[in-house]
């Protein structure tokens, strides 16, 4: 692993991660040589279809750990690139910020780009990701 390995997650791990405790992901956060990053347009998303306190109160708990990026400019795309206009801003900002992975549960969208490098960023589900970094997850 990089000492330094920068993982974007998308609102559905964001959210599979609040939704219940105890979940895999949540030892991504507790990883040092791990940076935890999303967007705010994918906070918004989580926020909004999150149902109770406890949820929201982890959503809380993680993003006090997890660096927030600005939603960025997706004028930086081609046309060409096959994902639909909502999915475009959660790539531009993993681009952005020059993450390493990320992480996505949407296979109906991103699973064309699923272990293939993406304007810098390779594009894993968290299955992929897992086999990856098996040492994160088997402890």
């Amino acid at each position: 692993m990089p000492d330094l390995l920068v993982v974007f997650i998308d609102s559905n791990i964001l959210f599979s991660t609040c939704y219940r405790s105890p979940n895999l992901f949540e030892r991504l956060w507790t990883i040092p040589n791990v940076r935890i990053v999303t967007a705010g347009y994918c906070v918004s998303e989580v926020r909004r279809n999150l149902r109770s306190s406890e949820q929201t109160g982890r959503l809380d708990q993680w993003l006090s750990r997890t660096h927030i990026v600005e939603d960025c400019p997706e004028s930086e795309f081609p046309e060409t690139l096959m994902l639909p206009a909502k999915d475009v801003p959660v790539l531009a900002a993993a681009a952005h910020c020059k993450a390493d992975i990320l992480i996505t549960g949407d296979r109906n969208h991103f699973g064309r780009y699923y272990g293939h490098q993406v304007f810098g960023v390779f594009v894993e589900s968290s299955e992929m990701f897992r086999s990856r970094f098996p040492e994160i997850f088997l402890r």
